[in-house]
C-alpha cells in the first residue's frame, strides 16, 4: 500500500528542506571562516605566515630575475 502525497505538499516540503539546508551551509561557511580568522589571532602564526610569504616571493622574484 503506497502513500500519495499531493504535489504541492510535496513542493513546498522539498523548498523547506533546501531552505534549511541552505542556511545550514550557510552557517558551517560562516563558522569556518570564523575559524580561520581565529588563527590570525595567534602572534606566533601570523609571525611565521610572513616569514613564509616574504620568503616565497623572495624566491619567485630571484627566479625570475635570473632565468636559467
Amino acid at each position: 500500500m503506497e502513500i500519495e502525497f499531493p504535489v504541492k505538499r510535496w513542493s513546498h516540503l522539498h523548498e523547506i528542506l533546501y531552505r534549511l539546508i541552505l542556511s545550514e551551509k550557510l552557517r558551517m561557511l560562516g563558522g569556518l571562516f570564523k575559524d580561520y580568522a581565529s588563527t590570525l589571532r595567534v602572534r606566533a602564526f601570523r609571525k611565521h605566515l610572513v616569514i613564509y610569504l616574504f620568503s616565497f616571493t623572495a624566491k619567485y622574484v630571484y627566479n625570475t630575475g635570473f632565468v636559467e
